[in-house]
């Protein structure tokens, strides 16, 4: 089975962490690697107060999770949609540019359409 990963965004890590004891029990036990980002609290995520600048922060255990098959599920609010596919295209367009190819946003974003379809989803709520 492939790795899982959830990035999670909220305001409060005291107050909206909604789930908090059955993610921190499902990652304990191997079934999902929980990636928190909080607004109001961004200490409590490694100083990333949004989902997008946690994936970032995350970019390197992402790209070696995507290469091994891992299922992306992304939950925040309406508004980090955007930032979130604009991080994700720029993290396509570093990789490739480690290994040689320059792509231009568009191919980037080319890119990122098709992966989102295999094995990326996102669960968004204003």
């Amino acid at each position: 089975l492939a790795p899982a990963v959830l990035f999670y965004g909220c305001r409060n890590p005291s107050s909206d962490d909604l789930y908090r004891d059955e993610f921190d029990a499902w990652e304990k036990s191997g079934v999902v690697k929980i990636f928190r980002a909080f607004s109001g609290g961004k200490e409590a995520s490694c100083g990333c107060p949004y989902v997008q600048d946690r994936i970032w922060h995350e970019r390197r255990s992402i790209t070696e999770m995507w290469e091994k098959g891992a299922r992306f599920y992304v939950c925040g609010s309406g508004k980090m949609a955007e930032g979130v596919k604009g991080v994700l295209v720029k993290i396509v367009m570093e990789e490739y540019e480690k290994g040689g190819k320059l792509l231009t946003e568009e191919e980037a974003v080319g890119h990122f359409e098709r992966i989102r379809k295999e094995r990326y989803c996102m669960d968004v709520f204003d």
